[in-house]
């Protein structure tokens, strides 16, 4: 009854959830024999089900799992796996575009990743002694390839191709994503260069970083012009310390770079003022590996874990190293980001700490002041404290009286600070980011100048306790005999 009602108006699309939920074999076997004379028909019809049997027979299926939609062409190539297992491979998967023409991997290389094309052909090529790449089959969306270098000792038994006239589009799963507490893997390269100017000299030296595009990485803070895009080709993004070194370089213009003993002119697409004090320029790994040879080659691998506090990076760490030195991979040098973060900021810790210290003795000289101010003023207005004496005011009200206005001395200083601050902050920000040649970004915190409200009513009070003290003290005695 329900599907004859909802077919009643002759719709273009069906919708169904759970239709053979409640229903025995036989009849959802009839129920999914009409489903499929109406997709004769030209209709759609787009069902939701946990019948994996019925999920087989279907044109396109898209499984869900967590909340999380699981590539498709991994469900499809990885058939085997249960639901689980693919929303966790699904997660791990890194999406890469390759130029028609470009190599994907190289016969000889170690293996390390897994291949499954979503988009575009690729050529398998087998090596011949003779020099030559024979083609040897032709694969396309939905296939994968880089299987058997994994099972074979880990190194690459042919090359792989991008085929045809258009990008390929692949995702790769890293032998490294394997490590637990690991979810994100990207390879980098990093060539040094010199610019070629206008007038044929030559620059110092500048540092090209080959990345992934879609990079996560890092978070690249454009400050004019834009990121790099997948599809980009001769694009490169500058920072600022380039324009600094080269500052007739704009957004858009057209750079030669010599690299590797060759020269390649790129287009300036943005400007990126993150915190390196050195040169460099960033472009699209697809593209750029391909242009100097480096192809399947990396000098640093990024590793991104599922917690980012210091000991667990330095675990994940440890057993990256051991992952990769089973793969025959020669490691250099492992870094974790907290180590270097550590180590960049120690001259900024020096300047916080020195800030703080200069903070604290303003404080203390500012709340010696205070005291001081008060207590002149209790001297001064000692016959003015007689005469509240004298019509009953009791000890506790003139401490109140004299604590209040020593706070609303606090008060008023802080809110003139603080109004100071804003200004002088900004300008201590770009001397500081002179001196170490980065380009900090200003940020006035609000929480900091409420948490500075509060150590301003504190000191005053404390200050201004010992005048209150003696004033409270006095009698109307001591009052008649002060000269």
């Amino acid at each position: 009854m329900a599907i004859a009602r909802a077919l009643a108006n002759d719709p273009p699309i069906l919708v169904a959830d759970e239709p053979t939920g409640n229903l025995d074999s036989k009849t959802a076997n009839a129920v999914f024999k009409l489903f499929e004379g109406l997709v004769q028909q030209g209709k759609t019809v787009l069902m939701v089900t946990h019948d994996s049997d019925l999920a087989r027979r279907v044109s396109r299926a898209i499984i869900v799992a967590d909340g999380e939609i699981v590539n498709e062409y991994v469900a499809r190539a990885l058939s085997a796996l249960s639901v689980d297992q693919l929303a966790l491979v699904t997660q791990q998967l890194q999406a890469r575009t390759y130029a028609p023409g470009a190599p994907i991997i190289t016969q000889g290389e170690v293996a390390d990743q897994f291949y499954i094309i979503t988009k575009g052909q690729v050529d398998i090529l087998l090596h011949h002694p003779d020099g030559q790449d024979i083609p040897v089959a032709r694969l396309s969306t939905g296939q994968y390839f880089g299987e058997i270098g994994l099972l074979r000792g880990g190194v690459r038994t042919a090359s792989v191709r991008a085929a045809g006239e258009t990008s390929v589009d692949v995702v790769a799963l890293d032998t490294v994503l394997r490590v637990p507490g690991v979810v994100g893997v990207e390879s980098w390269n990093n060539y040094p260069a010199r610019r070629l100017r206008p007038d044929e000299s030559e620059s110092n030296s500048i540092y090209v970083v080959s990345l992934p595009a879609k990079t996560i990485a890092f978070n690249p803070n454009i400050g004019t012009g834009r990121w790099l895009l997948p599809e980009d080709a001769q694009a490169v993004v500058v920072n600022t310390e380039v324009l600094k070194k080269e500052p007739d370089i704009r957004v858009g213009d057209d750079i030669v770079l010599k690299i590797l003993g060759q020269e390649t002119t790129l287009r300036v697409v943005g400007v990126t003022d993150m915190m390196v004090d050195a040169p460099m320029v960033y472009v699209n790994q697809s593209y750029f590996d391909r242009v100097v040879g480096q192809v399947g080659k990396a000098s640093e691998v990024h590793v991104m874990t599922q917690q980012h506090d210091g000991a667990f990076q330095a675990q994940v760490a440890k057993l990256v190293e051991a992952q990769l030195k089973r793969d025959h991979l020669e490691i250099a040098n492992i870094e974790t980001a907290t180590d270097r973060q550590a180590r960049s900021g120690v001259g900024l810790t020096i300047i916080v700490v020195f800030l703080l210290m200069m903070a604290a003795l303003l404080a203390l000289v500012g709340g010696l002041g205070l005291m001081g101010t008060m207590s002149i003023n209790v001297i001064e207005r000692t016959r003015e404290i007689g005469v509240m004496r004298a019509i009953g005011a009791s000890d506790a009200a003139v401490l109140r009286i004299v604590i209040a206005e020593g706070i609303l001395i606090g008060v008023l200083s802080w809110l003139i600070g603080a109004l100071i601050a804003f200004p002088v902050s900004k300008l201590l920000s770009e001397g500081v980011g002179v001196i170490f040649g980065f380009t900090f970004h200003f940020a006035f915190s609000p929480v900091g100048v409420l948490l500075w409200l509060g150590i301003v009513v504190v000191l005053a009070a404390v200050a201004s306790f010992l005048p209150a003290w003696s004033a409270s003290r006095l009698t109307v005695r001591d009052v008649l005999a002060y000269e």
